[in-house]
């Protein structure tokens, strides 16, 4: 969604050059933090006893059953579509960066769409809605009826559309509400009304593959995602100006400092909820920290790595 409303019109360039914009800051991060993912788990495999084996069956891949560096290499390309959409099992959050890399491309391409030589979606609320609609309808069909994996995050394209979408409807609306002094209780009531919704709703298990609940979790998604937004505006504070920055490079590294901490907390085997929210809590924060300090150093001396510097800049 911020994606979204922080798109900047490219109808002055070429396509070679938006491609090579897009490729440098999102394509090079990918590949160049996959390989170093590849490298340090696939060294790591001897100490395959020291991952966590938690009850989800995501933290209970071990170090051991690592496909081979070819397979890995091959998982990297197709940007973990393959083998069996597993990918990188040890570093998954890296779809996200090929995904988005589409989902820029195909709203580049439907910006150069014009009626009566005017781009028609740059300044149409109209016509940006009907995309949405367009897309939700899209994102179910491909859950449904497509192959599960597709490589370069194709299966996720539908839904990050829909907030890519929604993040310039934002923007062409530029609400400057949140600046009212009723703006803290709107977004209060609106948490608190979010709150009840995901609370009281039955158990959605009971309907997981059917249109109900994917309509009703893109429903609370969107409305979470929008209210998120109007809060971070309107509390507009150092640290959260400060994560913005950082995200990037907090994506990248986070699993690397977040391993070790898991490693820790499992050996703890609380079963107090309150125990566990906490430390969650301070994990989260713990790792946040690392990563902008890390982040910080990497950005003066190697920005490449964060997609930064020369044509990505």
């Amino acid at each position: 969604m911020v994606s979204g409303y922080m798109w900047k019109d490219n109808l002055g360039k070429s396509f070679r050059d938006i491609i090579k914009k897009r490729s440098f800051r999102l394509l090079l991060p990918y590949f160049i933090w996959g390989m170093i993912s590849i490298c340090v788990f696939q060294c790591g495999q001897k100490f395959s006893s020291l991952l966590v084996d938690g009850s989800d069956w995501y933290y209970k891949v071990k170090l051991c059953q690592i496909p081979s560096f070819r397979v890995n290499l091959i998982s990297l390309v197709h940007a973990g579509a393959w083998p069996n959409g597993e990918g990188f099992i040890f570093n998954s959050v890296l779809w996200f960066l090929p995904c988005l890399f589409i989902v820029l491309l195909i709203y580049d391409i439907l910006c150069r769409i014009k009626c009566s030589g005017r781009a028609i979606l740059l300044n149409s609320k109209f016509y940006i809605g009907v995309l949405v609609l367009i897309f939700i309808l899209l994102g179910g069909i491909m859950r449904f009826y497509a192959p599960k994996f597709l490589p370069w995050g194709l299966n996720r394209v539908p839904y990050m559309m829909i907030f890519f979408l929604l993040g310039r409807m934002l923007k062409i609306l530029r609400m400057k509400s949140y600046q009212s002094g009723l703006m803290p209780i709107i977004v209060f009531s609106a948490w608190l009304l979010f709150g009840l919704v995901a609370w009281f709703y039955p158990d959605l298990a009971i309907g997981y593959l059917s249109w109900r609940w994917y309509l009703y979790t893109i429903f609370l998604a969107v409305y979470g995602g929008v209210i998120t937004f109007y809060t971070a505006q309107m509390i507009d504070c150092y640290f959260l100006s400060l994560f913005g920055l950082c995200s990037m490079g907090i994506m990248l590294q986070h699993k690397f400092l977040i391993l070790p901490l898991q490693l820790a907390y499992g050996k703890l085997n609380g079963n107090n909820p309150i125990v566990i929210l906490i430390v969650a809590l301070l994990i989260s924060c713990v790792v946040c920290v690392l990563s902008l300090c890390f982040t910080v150093i990497i950005r003066r001396n190697l920005p490449l790595a964060l997609g930064e510097g020369g044509n990505g800049k």
